[in-house]
């Protein structure tokens, strides 16, 4: 598999046959620190200097900056964590540079087989490459009933690159690696304690009255908010809280408890929900999808069209509120049984996921931003397979995600193992998909993210070691710049998606031309 790299980025860092194998590095929570000078003339102060620090998140084959446009200067990237560099000036401008090269990873075929009997699946599957970003032995992946994950995605926030991971229950792991509480707790790009609160959550004021299963869904928006969705029958649904966890907001009203749902409800148990604006400048949009809410709420007379996706337009009122949502679906493409997911593309399209096992209907379904089906995983099965009467493939997944660069879509299986199918303007290729083992198993796999280098961040309910980020592998070119106004994040050279179909039980290659008849059905 050949990839093609900018010849500007070749230029950039050497070539160095480092033996190293890690997954893709990648400077995160990037920072500029001004400290005035020592020296003094009269009252005043001599002009300042600086410090830029940053976190890696893996070590890495090379890692280098450029001050203005000057000579490479090289780091240490044979350790992760914090690395330093010095500015003259704080209006200087900076690029840092981080180059891996991997043989292994979730989109590198292993040339195995990922057993349906042991992912859930109705056929097998190509297997591709375990490659782990994390460590097994931090006790910070450790976790006793994970539900929720999501990572910021802002170069330009402090927290660029932290994981957030929703645990629901108080009590000890099961390896009594530690004792957590209900809450959300934060796991640096290193793999370190984000914050520093250890096994404490500090906002003591979430809670959802419910007192169901909290964070069943989380996600970072564009603001560097935490929102979190519960799946509890009294609760708020969905909460958002500020990005290092000590306040906590209720976006929407108090739920009201088992369906039917009163007429005044707007909303009931939300599985999954995509964010994009912000309360703090009135463009603060939701969409979710919920297992209770029916049209029969906004004055309509169809109660099947659970598991629809609804949209809020709160714009600054991001808290109790009541606004009655619109459906976005304009037909029910899931069924009103199962625990759904929602994931957004950058190109607006909607990504939703199944949970249900028998496959007699999709499991992945795509919407085009004005909620029109476009693609589901049960027709294309149908199709490639050439039998009408085959259960999906994509049956039984139990959470969803597309890559920052809708290159890949990433579907958490119930069995904790990851499927991966390339994606093609938009929409997803069945013909490529692959299965990850993570071997976060055998408990319900529950949730999966991207971060902004393509890494996989995938969770299962618990209780031990629950929590592990996968990499892509391949070789990469992790990219960020400073231009004086802004931070900027870029990611190149990663493995391009390959074409690999199903037939029966077993695994074949398929010509270009059978995978364009496919994406044209």
């Amino acid at each position: 598999m050949r990839s093609v790299l900018p010849a500007s980025l070749v230029a950039l860092l050497l070539f160095s046959h480092s033996s190293q194998t890690h997954g893709v590095p990648y400077a995160s929570r990037v920072t500029i620190n001004s400290a005035p000078s020592l020296a003094r003339f009269a009252s005043v102060v001599a002009p300042t200097t600086a410090e830029v620090s940053f976190v890696l998140n893996e070590p890495a084959d090379e890692v280098a900056y450029r001050v203005n446009g000057g000579p490479l200067q090289w780091l240490d990237g044979s350790t992760k964590g914090t690395k330093t560099f010095p500015l003259s000036s704080p209006l200087d401008k900076f690029s840092i540079l981080v180059k891996n090269m991997e043989a292994e990873g979730y989109t590198i075929p292993t040339g195995g087989t990922a057993l349906s009997a042991a992912n859930g699946l109705s056929q097998s599957v190509p297997a591709s490459g375990l490659r782990l970003v994390s460590d097994d032995t931090s006790p910070l992946n450790s976790f006793n009933a994970a539900r929720g994950v999501g990572v910021n995605l802002n170069p330009n926030s402090p927290n660029f690159g932290i994981a957030y991971i929703g645990n629901a229950l108080f009590g000890p792991t099961a390896d009594s690696a530690r004792y957590l509480s209900r809450g959300v707790y934060a796991v640096a790009a290193d793999g370190s304690d984000a914050f520093g609160y250890g096994d404490f959550f500090p906002d003591s004021g979430f809670s959802f009255p419910g007192g169901g299963s909290i964070a069943w869904r989380l996600a970072v928006g564009t603001d560097d908010e935490v929102y979190v969705a519960d799946g509890a029958l009294l609760s708020h649904g969905l909460v958002r809280l500020e990005g290092q966890l000590w306040m906590s907001y209720p976006v929407l009203a108090p739920g009201f408890g088992p369906p039917p749902l009163p007429p005044e409800a707007n909303h009931g148990r939300i599985t999954g929900f995509v964010i994009s604006g912000s309360p703090y400048d009135g463009t603060l949009v939701v969409h979710t999808v919920d297992r209770d809410f029916s049209s029969s709420q906004i004055g309509g007379t169809d109660t099947s069209d659970l598991n629809s996706v609804w949209r809020y337009d709160l714009g600054f009122d991001a808290q109790f509120s009541a606004q009655m949502p619109t459906n976005v679906n304009t037909e029910n493409v899931l069924p009103p049984i199962g625990t759904p997911d929602l994931a957004r593309g950058t190109d607006g399209k909607f990504y939703l996921s199944n949970s249900l096992l028998s496959g007699s209907s999709a499991g992945i379904v795509v919407l085009n931003p004005q909620g029109e089906p476009i693609y589901d995983s049960l027709t294309a099965s149908r199709a490639m397979l050439n039998d009408t009467n085959i259960a999906d493939v994509m049956r039984n997944v139990m959470g969803i995600a597309i890559s920052p660069d809708q290159k890949w879509l990433a579907a958490m299986l119930r069995s904790g193992d990851v499927a991966i199918l390339p994606v093609v303007d938009g929409i997803p290729d069945l013909s490529g998909v692959m299965v990850v083992n993570t071997a976060l198993g055998p408990l319900p796999g529950r949730g999966v993210a991207f971060d902004a280098a393509g890494n996989i961040h995938c969770i299962v309910a618990g209780t031990g070691v629950s929590y592990r980020v996968i990499s892509p592998g391949g070789t990469t070119f992790a990219t960020t710049t400073w231009d004086g106004t802004s931070m900027g994040f870029k990611i190149a050279g990663a493995p391009e998606p390959a074409s690999l179909a199903l037939a029966g039980v077993g695994v074949v290659a398929v010509s270009m031309v059978r995978r364009r008849r496919l994406l044209a059905a």
